[in-house]
Parts: structure tokens; sequence; C-alpha cells
């Protein structure tokens, strides 16, 4: 560890250093004239006193121009005295353009008028409108290739967390749990190849089964301010990102004093045949925010509760050899409580327009609270089968909470900025219960192939007098932590080249991470006597039952602890040391190069408890960078981009367990000779933008990965029941290529009056992969072929009313490697219908309806490519249709 701070320190030291030398550099030609040098500042807002983050600011007749941030606020310096012409232009607005006298530092603010005309009435712009604005005038000012979606925008939207409103980006497909978005794969690579980020800090995962992919079902949409997904790198940027980076901005304190309040209340149309918990939703929000001491404090207060019931079916079906004889069906009935809630807190403070600081704390928990009825109809000899019936319950919560310090500064010309964070997710299920009832020499030799499929918890077998007998019980305690502290500097100074002002940047990266998981498993001593023990059959027992201290309510006298230590339990740690350099180059004013190189040093250490074994490993990775954007002209762009990129093995992978379930029937197994993945990302996109807020984007991009990680199954009996053995492995060199396209349009354009409010967003993108394992060309995990997104969406500021009609396709795909291609599996295809609508009521109420899932879309598991002949299904799970009725208020 000394030695790793010291290497730190003195590349630190080296990178001040250098800076210091560039600076001196500099400053040395106008050294005579460097206190005759002064700055314009201010801020960029619409009429409404709303800041425009991201608009670009220039001096004509110079090179000087900037981007202003996200609080709308900009800043040139390095101006000599003498009177210079201000332009600012931001899309969907008139430009700007103003005389400026500059004998000493000024300010001014810049006040953009909407550009938005359909024949000679003037279009007011809403709430979703002014969204789209901003989401695509960063997306156009970016030195690499980027999506960005707005609060306004995907508020708009029927999304309840933020990986559903992902999902309207180009190139994101989910999966989802319980028929709600979960994980996010980037242009066909799987969660764990793409960096979940707030704020600018990777969220650690609090899955047990995905280290390295974080799950989005705890990230409530409204406490986001805009999603920014980076589909090319640069060196300023985190390199363990494949596919993409996706950073979730949080609000942050507004200029105007701001009070909402948000209600919902919906239903959900569950599968369920069981109804414990009920069907209803509650959602509430509240935000507040407001400036003090001439604008310098900013203060942000926001806070949001959702609590959703939903129930959902599966069927799964093991066959008879590669036939499609049914041999087993599995039926699942989930009754679920999630309830989720989450606040920020978030001070400010602006010393000047050259100074500011600020200070965030967020915490988002998530309540999953089950009751899973399972029944097994074992069926190897028909005419002896088993009948099984299980109630598993658990309580899982999950909490993400950071602290972040962050602060930006100018000293002259050269910029500093740091972040100082600490952000951790834990994961504790602290009493899941399991009571498995079974009949043995069953005769189901009657039954039709159709019938098995047909089998549910519900069928009836037995004679009143015969019943099932309690055969098994169990309690399980499971706990996840993981634990990230950073700290990060950058250092930017602009410099002359060719008559142009172009930029450097150099900056360093410290991350420690810490993760802990224990599993501990109690069998029950069954009291084979009791009649609590009996159960009839077509029924559920202890379904109430979610602790091993209610043993008064079951016949068990006693729980023993199945081994001191668990097979998967494990602790380990990760130290992340990071440097780099880029610099932004401008050439001839309409070419920009960004060249740079990232180096990151990894250490990694884990133990794990049941074999004691101690396992370490170190390995460094120089990542070079480049991207060039060409402006054609003021509206379009062509983006060219060289990257590399790595994906470090989850530890759960890497440790030696052997891990078996005998309730799911599964076996996992780790594999510690696995190997960070890596790539090389080429990329090439033209992006046309008009001043109605209409966008044209055509790309085309691929990947060479190196060691991609994924998952081989096979199956294997053990004590008479049939095992899904689950082994991570590295496979060879695999590619990935595509071509993705998206359309925004506005129908003002057209001058046809009934027509003007509407538009469409649509996007589309086409993905080829291929990897080999044991001789095989398969495609890659989670990689579907097709991804479709059409949203008609309807924007009337002066009638109050909105609305959104969104479809989202995704084709087939494979995620996990059988035997042979026929025990290959893949996730079914997909197709989603969403709808909302709003309607101001007064001047700041609004009443909104929100329809999900008007397709009843299940999802669908198969056993191989569910375009072949001899595909078979291997399991669905249905979850129905929501109905949500909201009320918005706000100051």
């Amino acid at each position: 560890m000394r030695q790793k701070l010291i290497f730190f320190l003195a590349l630190l030291g080296t990178i001040l250093a250098f800076e210091a030398k560039a600076l001196n550099e500099n400053e040395s030609g106008i050294a005579a004239s460097a206190a005759k040098e002064y700055n314009i500042h201010g801020k960029i807002t619409d009429a409404s006193g709303a800041p425009l983050p991201y608009a670009t600011v220039a001096i004509e007749g110079t090179s000087k121009g900037v981007i202003s941030g996200a609080d709308g606020t900009y800043l040139i310096t390095g101006l000599r005295p003498g009177t210079y012409t201000v332009k600012a232009s931001y899309l969907g607005y008139r430009d700007f353009e103003k005389e400026v006298q500059v004998q000493n530092s000024s300010t001014l603010d810049i006040i953009l008028e909407e550009n938005a005309r359909a024949l000679k009435d003037v279009v007011v712009y809403g709430n979703l409108t002014r969204g789209q604005a901003r989401a695509l005038t960063l997306q156009k000012n970016a030195l690499h290739i980027v999506n960005v979606i707005d609060y306004e925008q995907f508020s708009k939207f029927p999304d309840r967390n933020a990986a559903e409103a992902l999902q309207r980006i180009p190139g994101i497909s989910i999966s989802k749990d319980q028929g709600e978005g979960e994980f996010v794969m980037v242009r066909g690579l799987a969660p764990q190849y793409n960096s979940v980020q707030l704020n600018g800090q990777r969220i650690p995962s609090p899955d047990k089964d995905d280290e390295r992919g974080t799950g989005m079902g705890l990230l409530l949409a409204d406490m986001m301010q805009s999603i920014v997904v980076s589909k090319t790198s640069t060196a300023d940027m985190d390199g363990d990102a494949i596919g993409g980076t996706v950073n979730f901005n949080l609000k942050e304190a507004p200029d105007k004093t701001y009070l909402g309040v948000n209600l919902q209340g919906g239903y959900n149309f569950q599968h369920s045949d069981f109804n414990h918990w009920g069907k209803d939703i509650e959602h509430a929000s509240v935000m507040y925010g407001q400036r003090f001491f001439d604008n310098k404090l900013g203060l942000l207060l926001s806070g949001s509760i959702d609590n959703n019931n939903i129930g959902s079916m599966l069927n799964q079906y093991t066959y008879v050899g590669d036939t499609e004889e049914i041999q087993d069906k599995r039926w699942n009935d989930y009754d679920v409580k999630r309830t989720r809630y989450g606040f920020i807190v978030s001070p400010d403070y602006r010393f000047n327009e050259r100074n500011k600081i600020r200070l965030l704390y967020t915490y988002n928990q998530y309540n999953d609270d089950e009751i899973r009825r399972r029944a097994d109809f074992l069926m190897t000899d028909p005419s002896e089968s088993t009948l099984r019936r299980e109630t598993r319950n658990r309580i899982e919560k999950v909490n993400t909470s950071m602290i972040q310090l962050s602060g930006e500064h100018y000293i002259d010309r050269l910029k500093i900025d740091y972040t100082l964070a600490n952000i951790h997710s834990d994961m504790d299920e602290p009493d899941q219960t399991s009571y498995r009832f079974e009949k043995k020499k069953v005769d189901l030799s009657g039954l039709s192939n159709q019938a098995r499929r047909d089998l549910t918890g519900l069928s009836v077998f037995l004679p009143d007098n015969e019943y099932l007998s309690l055969s098994k019980a169990t309690t399980n305690f499971e706990k996840m932590t993981d634990r990230d502290n950073s700290a990060r500097l950058n250092l930017t100074l602009p410099f002359s080249l060719l008559q142009q002002e172009s930029r450097i940047k150099v900056g360093a990266k410290w991350l420690k991470k810490n993760k802990k998981y224990t599993n501990l498993t109690y069998t029950g001593t069954i009291d084979k006597n009791s009649e609590a023990g009996h159960l009839k059959d077509g029924s559920f027992g202890f379904e109430a039952v979610k602790s091993r201290k209610e043993d008064g309510r079951v016949p068990v006298s006693e729980y023993v602890l199945d081994a001191p230590v668990n097979s998967a339990s494990y602790k380990a740690s990760e130290e992340v040391i990071s440097a780099y350099a880029m610099a932004e180059l401008k050439w001839l004013g309409n070419l920009v190069t960004v060249l740079g190189v990232r180096y990151e040093h990894t250490a990694d250490d884990y133990f794990h408890y049941e074999s004691e074994r101690d396992g370490k490993s170190s390995y460094q990775n120089f990542l070079p960078s480049v991207n060039v954007v060409y402006n054609i002209d003021d509206k379009s762009n062509l983006k060219l981009a060289y990257s590399e990129g790595i994906s470090r093995p989850s530890y759960s992978k890497m440790v030696p367990y052997y891990n078996q379930d005998d309730q799911s029937l599964t076996i996992s197994k780790g594999n510690p000779d696995l190997k960070a993945t890596t790539a090389h990302s080429l990329d090439l996109l033209f992006e046309r933008y008009t001043n109605n807020l209409g966008m044209l984007t055509a790309g085309i991009f691929y990947k060479k990965i190196n060691d991609e990680i994924t998952s081989t199954k096979e199956y294997q009996i053990l004590n008479g029941d049939r095992y899904e053995i689950t082994t991570p492995v590295n496979m060879g060199s695999s590619r990935i290529w595509g071509a993705e396209v998206a359309l925004n349009y506005r129908f003002k354009q057209l001058n046809v009056p009934f027509l003007k409010d509407l538009g469409i967003y649509a996007n589309y993108t086409f993905t080829r992969s291929q990897s080999s394992y044991n001789g095989r060309k398969l495609a890659m995990s989670s990689s579907p072929e097709h991804v479709a997104n059409l949203s008609l969406f309807y924007d009337n500021e002066k009638g109050g009313w909105s609305f959104a009609l969104t479809n989202v396709y995704r084709s087939h795909m494979l995620f996990a490697i059988g035997e042979n291609e026929m025990n290959d599996q893949y996730y079914g295809q997909e197709y989603n219908l969403d709808f909302t609508i709003s309607k101001r009521l007064w001047k700041n109420i609004t009443l909104s309806l929100q329809l999900n899932n008007l397709t009843d879309q299940e999802t669908r598991e198969y056993l191989g490519n569910p375009g072949k002949s001899f595909s078979r299904l291997q399991q669905k799970e249905g979850y129905g249709r929501r109905i949500q009725l909201g009320l918005m208020w706000k100051l």
C-alpha cells in the first residue's frame, strides 16, 4: 500500500509540474500585458428565467468560445481591453448577438428567445420541448458520441425507474424483473460491460449474481435531472466501460424558488392467482429549491417514495432429452410488495463566477417483500411421479448512499476541478424461509403432453384423505456490502494553436473498493407427527411465515447450521490508480480532435472463506482514445472515434466456490482463472439538427472484444433431482458491429395548424455479433440484433395538454451457452406499448394518466434459437398491465 501511495503522489506531482510548466510557457509571451486581461461572464436563460445549460458562447472574430455549464453559467477568459461582439446559440432558440465594451471583467447575462413559429402564431414551448432543447444542445456540442435525455423529457414518458427511461435511447435495451426495468445493455453488450454512474461516480453493485452490472430498479426517475449515455470515451473518463457509460445527473438547486409535489395512485392487473399484498400502486415526491445571500448559496431538498404491489406467474419446463416431451413442470406464483424511497440534500456555494463548490448527499432504499409459491411435478417415471408444493418467503433490502464534495476553480486561465466521494451499496436478506411439502409415487401417466404443460399449483390429484407432507424447512441469511472511496483531480489549460484556442487537460484518480458477501443456511428438524406438516393438494402452507423466529407456527423443533461457512461467502478489495493526459485541438475552426491516453493500475485481493484461499492479482492498462469532430456547418457534425476499454471480472466469479441450492435446484461454480475483458472500438456518426428541435443521426460502430466472460450451463442428476450448473468462462476473441439511426421530427414545420404540436421520435439499432466457444460460432450474450423505438408525442403549452404513445421492440437474444445449439438459452423477442397523457388544470396543477404494458408482454426464455424450428419454450413469465393517475402541483 505504501508503494502504491508513493506511486500515486509521484504521478500527481508529475502532472502538476507539467501543468505549471505549460502555464508558465503560455504566460511568458503575454507577461507584459497579463494585467490587462479580463473576462466576460454571466448566465444564459430563457424568457422564464430557466437556465440553458451547454449553450455555445463565442467572441466573434476570435477563437475564444465556451460551452455554458449545467447551471447555464459561462466564463470567457483572456480578453484584452476592447470592444467585442458576443454571440450565443442554442437549439430551438434564436441566436443572440451583442456588442460589449471590455475595460475590466464584465457581466453579461443572456436571455434567449424561443424560435418556434407556426404560420403567423408564436408557439410557446412546453416543458417537454424545453427538455428536448437542453438534451439536443448538449448532444450536439459534445466532443464525443453521446445521447442525452432531460428530466422534462422522461418525466413525460410512462417510465417508473431509471432503466425504463433509458430504453428510449438508440442502442439501449433492458432486462426486467417482475415486469420492471432493471439492467441495461448498450449496443448489444451485457450489463457488466457498461459503467453506471451517479453524478460521475460508478454505483457499486449490490447484486450478488452480477457485481459489475448495476441494476437500476432502486433509482427513481423523478430524482434525476438528466441521463447522459456516452458511447465513446475520452481519456478523462474511467476506462471500465466497453459498451458505454450511463451517467445519472441528480437535480441541484434552481435559480428561482421552486416547490413541487407529485402524487400518484394506480392499479396492477397482475397475473398472480393470489393477492396477499393487494394490487395497488402509490407514489409521492416533493422537491424544494431556493438560493440565498444574493444567489450565492443554493439548497435543494428532494424526496420520493414509491410503493408497487405486483404479481407474476412463471411457468418452467424441462424436456426428455432433445425432444418436445415434457418431463418436469414447475409453476411459480410471485406476490410482491416493492417499496422504494430516496432523498437528496444538496447545498452549493458560488463564491463568484470563477469559484464554486457543491456538497451532495443522496440515499436510496429498495425493499422487496416476496411470497413465492412453487409447485413441481417431477415426471421422470410418470406412473411414480412426485408432487411438490413449496412456499419461499423473503425480504430483500437494498440501499445506496453517496456523499460527494465537488468544486470548480479558476486561477487565471487554469481551471481546476475535483471530486471527493464515498458511495456504498448494501444488500440484506435477513431471513429467507422455505417450506417444501411433497408426495411421492403419484400416478400422472394419464396426462397428455399438453396437459403436463398446463399444470398449475392449483391442480388437484390426491383424494381428500391423502396429503403432502413437510419434507424440508430451511432458513437462509444473505448480506452483501460494497464500499467505494475515491478522489479525482482535473486540470485544464487553454492555449493557442494556429490562432485557434485549444485545451490541454490532465488528471488523476484514486479508487478503493471493499466488498463482502456472506451466506448462511439453516435446515430445520421436522416433527413428522405434527398435523401442521400436512398439506392438502392444490394448496400452500406457511405463506405468511417469514422468519424462523415464528417457529411456533411450523412443525420444526430446531434449526441446524448446514456449515459454519457457506461456499459462496467471500471478501475482496480492489484499488485502481489512474492518470491521463489529453488535448482538445481546434483546427481552422470547424475541426476538433481530442487525443488522449489513460493509464490504470488495478490491484485485486480476495479471500474465500470456505477454502481459506487468498487470491491476489494486479495488472495495468494503457487506454488510448481519439475523437474527431468535424462541423460541416453550424447544425451538422461528423464524429469519428477510436478508443480502448476494459471490463474487470466480478469477484464472485473469481473465487473458487461451489454453491449448491437445493431449493432452486441450481449449482454455481467460480473460476479463479478468469481474465479481464478488453476491447477496441471504432465509431462513426453523422448528426443533423434543426432550429425547431428536429434531429437526424446515423452511425456505424465496430468492437473487437478479447476474453469475453459468459456463463455456460449444463444439467446433472443428483439424488434424483435435475440441477442446472452454471460456470463463468472466458471466450476467445469476439466481434460486434452494427448501425443505428435516430429521428426527432416536429410537424410544426409542415405549416398545418392541427399538427403544429405533434412530433415523432424514432430510432433503430441493428447489431450483429460473433463469439467462439469450444469450436462453436455464437452471438454474444445479451446482444439482440434489432432494437427499435417509436414515440408519438404532443405538447401544447397554451392548452396545457401533452401525451406520449411509445412503442419499444427488441428481438431475441442469447444469454447462456448450453451443451449444444439445442440447449443454448435465449430471451424471446418483446414488444411493449405504453401511453401517458397530462392536462394542466390550473396554472400550477397538472393531472396525468399513465398506462403501462398495454400489450401484456411476457418475458419468455427458449432452449435453442427462437428463429429455428428446434427451439423449445423453457419458461414464460407474465406480469399484467398497469394504470396510474397522478396530480402534480408546483409553485
